[in-house]
């Protein structure tokens, strides 16, 4: 499953769930949801490829914001994903 798809089915994912993507983090990249502890189970080989990104909860929120400001959806999408890269550096 692409980030893109993932993140336009996000209300099919609980709120405790976690997004990982391998880089570089675009919205055709590779992404796998699961729980943190269900993830070295679930991800496919090598591991290290995919990193964590954010959880579905704050991904719901953030879209949730960008609905407000009318932007579409792959506008929306791109926002989280700058967000996700500024926020991993902190």
């Amino acid at each position: 499953m692409t980030l893109f798809q993932v993140l336009l089915n996000l209300q099919q994912f609980s709120d405790e769930m976690h997004i990982y993507v391998q880089h570089p983090w675009t919205l055709e990249s590779d992404a796998i949801v699961c729980s943190q502890t269900a993830f070295t189970a679930t991800i496919p080989e090598p591991p290290d490829s995919y990193t964590y990104f954010l959880d579905a909860a704050l991904c719901k929120a953030l879209l949730a914001q960008s609905q407000t400001r009318n932007l579409c959806l792959q506008d929306s999408c791109m926002a989280m994903i700058e967000y996700a890269l500024q926020n991993k550096q902190k």
